[in-house]
């Protein structure tokens, strides 16, 4: 007997094959309009269902050569969409997917017509919109919570206030039913979701409005079902769902999540395929929920440099050899799932979503510090073990520094291709 998330996989691809098999008996015959056409279904999903109807004869040859052929095009694109040069790449292990501007647009006018002069608009893991907001004059103040620092943003801008915190585990007394709007967008788990929604139902007013970016039924299996648990969570937080707005809401594709499609030989897919729906509760009461329970999360340093983000071994002491060792035949994780189990191997991960392994992560991090601060890395790292380095020791580090240097330089060259 299978077990149950293997059956729900196997209910899954049956439902996207009945959504491919439609779109295709109504014409649609090329990769990037499929992928438009269905609920934000993960391009490389599209791909396998393809070669599963065409496995079991259910469309043409010559249609699955078509499509999956198109797919494999490699687009001209003139203009990057990493181009909000004042927030810092995304990186994979932040769950960071950014709105299209125009989603951007949409999701700052609902905060307004939700809101009047002089109302505090709430704004949790949604860093593009504070920076829309911050360069914009409105007589609302705005308030962003999240995880990651904000690089090169002015401070001395009066309606705009950032708190960097964990939504996991983190929060405020004093934001307690401060803001008249809550606009979250967390990432697709359930953890997050219930944890984001706990705190915006805390900092929330009463009769206040919270919208929530919620994912699509092709996301992935048991979306259903997790929507379900999401609505009985509201109720006891005191919310009432009063159903989805209009808006549409669409992400930028990362760089990251191209890197990983791009290596599985897909390249030709819209840029701004990841749909989603926004949820919108208002608040009815205040009630004494406990907080979800915390989370533990595999320990990186929060720092990085160029995209580079190292694990933290506690139990890591002393010299240890900080190379890189690859993991995978061209280092791309070809995945940006969180189950997928090569992230669990990952010592070394970069915002390309190339992974590594390494023996002495608490050394490569001293040599990221120093490079971060343009010093040569091996005073740093005598500093941290307390002795002079040996010959092959020095070796080693110009080793690993050589290998960052060579991972940065593909990388820039990458997104300067996209």
């Amino acid at each position: 007997m299978k077990s149950f998330s293997t059956k729900k996989t196997e209910e899954y691809e049956l439902l996207i094959d009945s959504w491919v098999s439609e779109r295709i008996n109504a014409g649609i015959i090329d990769f990037k309009s499929l992928v438009n056409s269905l609920p934000s279904v993960y391009p490389q999903f599209v791909f396998d269902s393809l070669e599963r109807l065409a496995s079991k004869k259910m469309i043409t040859p010559e249609i699955y050569k078509k499509i999956s052929g198109n797919a494999r095009v490699k687009p001209v694109i003139s203009v990057s969409v990493e181009k909000r040069n004042t927030l810092s790449p995304p990186h994979p292990l932040d769950f960071d997917w950014r709105f299209t501007d125009e989603t951007t647009n949409e999701l700052v006018k609902n905060c307004l017509l939700l809101s009047k002069s002089g109302d505090t608009i709430a704004l949790l893991g949604t860093p593009s919109l504070f920076y829309t907001v911050a360069n914009h004059e409105y007589d609302r103040r705005f308030i962003l919570l999240d995880q990651n620092p904000i690089n090169h943003f002015r401070v001395d801008i009066k309606h705009c206030t950032f708190l960097q915190c964990d939504l996991l585990k983190d929060f405020f007394p004093n934001l307690s039913s401060v803001a008249k709007t809550v606009l979250i967008d967390p990432p697709w788990y359930l953890e997050y979701q219930r944890a984001f929604l706990w705190n915006a139902s805390k900092i929330c007013k009463i009769n206040g409005s919270i919208l929530m970016v919620a994912p699509r039924a092709g996301t992935r299996p048991e979306i259903d079902e997790e929507w379900q648990s999401i609505l009985k969570w509201s109720d006891r937080l005191g919310l009432d769902h009063l159903g989805n707005s209009s808006t549409n809401v669409a992400y930028e594709t990362p760089y990251f999540e191209r890197n990983a499609l791009r290596c599985v030989g897909i390249h030709n897919f819209p840029l701004d395929w990841r749909r989603a729906d926004l949820a919108i509760f208002t608040k009815k009461e205040d009630k004494s929920i406990e907080p979800p329970k915390k989370i533990c999360h595999s320990n990186w340093y929060k720092k990085s440099y160029m995209g580079i983000r190292i694990r933290r071994h506690k139990n890591l002491s002393g010299f240890n050899d900080p190379s890189l060792i690859s993991i995978l035949p061209c280092d791309v994780l070809p995945s940006v799932s969180r189950s997928d189990p090569y992230r669990k191997t990952a010592d070394v991960w970069t915002s390309g979503n190339r992974i590594f392994t390494c023996n002495g992560t608490n050394v490569l991090h001293r040599i990221l510090c120093a490079m971060k601060a343009g010093c040569p890395p091996h005073p740093k790292v005598e500093c941290m073990i307390g002795r002079k380095l040996e010959k092959k020791e020095h070796r080693l580090i110009s080793i690993a520094k050589r290998q960052i240097d060579e991972v940065i330089k593909l990388e820039q060259r990458e997104l300067s291709e996209m």
